[in-house]
């Protein structure tokens, strides 16, 4: 598949911004993860996985929620919700398989010729879901050659629905995703190369 794909929905935007809103500290991170109603981990504990074996990929469903640590792995710094992945026909390697053919099992739609244009129409779909419920954004632009950006602020943090590397491939394939990022808010948002600072700065990922 060139393009898979699962539209945010209201369930998934409702938990986000609840999880925005809440306590990332780690005494009170479970609770704050329970409320969003993800799947909570075989240990019992998001915070125990997180922070002592450093398990940074969690599930809410059928979707991959991958969480950045600070560099020195003691606090939260950001979270990430995949809803779409994307391999540039021009740039695939016959090496590679295709892409995700593991979330079609979980009910992605596939597009086995999708073009950017299509990745960028599936981008395009979740800004205006998000845009229905959150108004219109506080910046929309691009941080790349060809990567769009749509961002929200929700008190003390960013919605913002990102293109960029795709985490697992290390950027062979791309992915557009909810991040939720702290941002003060008296704090500018920020664009362009300076927002894609902020996405990534001093985080580590999966992967």
């Amino acid at each position: 598949m060139a393009l898979v794909w699962l539209p945010i929905d209201d369930r998934l935007l409702d938990a986000a911004l609840g999880f925005a809103a809440a306590s990332w500290e780690r005494d009170e991170l479970n609770a704050s993860w329970a409320a969003t109603g993800w799947d909570v981990p075989a240990s019992g504990s998001v915070a125990d996985d997180l922070f002592d074996d450093l398990e940074q990929r969690q599930w809410a469903g059928d979707r991959p929620v991958d969480i950045g640590l600070s560099t020195d792995g003691t606090s939260m710094v950001a979270v990430t919700i995949e809803f779409a992945t994307f391999l540039d026909p021009d740039e695939d390697d016959d090496g590679e398989p295709p892409v995700a053919p593991d979330k079609l099992e979980l009910g992605w739609s596939g597009l086995p010729n999708g073009t950017r244009a299509d990745f960028d129409g599936v981008w395009q779909a979740a800004v205006d879901t998000v845009a229905k419920r959150l108004g219109t954004p506080a910046a929309v632009g691009m941080h790349y050659e060809h990567w769009n950006h749509a961002i929200w602020r929700a008190g003390d943090a960013l919605i913002a629905l990102v293109q960029g590397e795709h985490i697992d491939t290390y950027g062979l394939w791309d992915q557009a995703a909810l991040w939720i990022v702290p941002h003060p808010a008296a704090a500018p948002v920020l664009t362009g190369r300076e927002l894609y600072a902020v996405m990534w700065g001093p985080v580590t990922q999966p992967g």
